[in-house]
């Protein structure tokens, strides 16, 4: 029954938060090389998390617009990490996608900090944990409208069709050139992300499970 469902929503972890822009640009440099500015991907590479249409849509920018940004997508490469090195080289642009393998969980707060904008193309999410990172950090967001995101994320980010990599190419490119819209994404999405902490995820647990016990 409906009144025996409770909702009790995941939360960032706290190093998710704002760093300085010159430590950031530093350490990727450092660390992993990544001089230019870029889109990033955080999430995994299995079908249901559609990078493929990230990567369509990358090179539609690259081929009509020229974009000055590469694409970064930190993540272990696994089996479905093959067909996706395969499209950057089909499409030639394996110049620009660095793939940087699997990293520390206590580097991907410089990631989400240096990036321009984070996208997140996921057909189904239980949740939906890596934008709301991204969002903590301050960086903004482009997410597929989709399951569990539209209610995590709310008017925080800008929606697109995750079908249609020409409508996920547009919205990027409406970020990418647009300054102003991507500082009040960052904005909005810091707020948005302060909103979800695990010491309100435990005191709502707790209340279920004290109405449990005192039934």
């Amino acid at each position: 029954p409906e009144e025996r469902i409770h909702v009790i929503h995941e939360a960032p972890e706290p190093i998710y938060r704002p760093l300085p822009k010159d430590t950031v640009k530093i350490f990727l440099k450092e660390h992993y090389g990544i001089c230019k500015d870029y889109i990033l991907y955080v999430g995994g590479f299995g079908l249901r998390k559609n990078v493929k249409a990230l990567i369509n849509a990358y090179y539609l920018l690259k081929k009509e617009e020229n974009i000055p940004y590469a694409l970064v997508l930190p993540g272990k490469r696994n089996h479905d990490f093959d067909a996706l090195d395969s499209l950057t080289e089909a499409l030639q642009i394996s110049d620009s996608v660095i793939f940087t393998d699997k990293v520390p969980t206590a580097d991907l707060p410089y990631f989400y900090n240096g990036a321009a904008v984070m996208v997140y193309p996921s057909l189904y999410e239980g949740f939906g944990l890596p934008p709301l990172e991204a969002m903590a950090c301050g960086t903004p967001v482009i997410a597929a409208k989709t399951s569990s995101l539209p209610e995590v994320l709310a008017d925080n980010v800008l929606w697109f069709d995750p079908f249609d990599s020409t409508d996920l190419a547009s919205q990027l490119y409406a970020l990418l050139t647009k300054k102003e819209l991507r500082q009040r994404l960052g904005e909005k999405g810091q707020k948005r992300g302060a909103q979800f902490q695990w010491q309100k995820a435990a005191a709502q647990t707790e209340k279920v499970f004290l109405s449990c016990l005192a039934e």
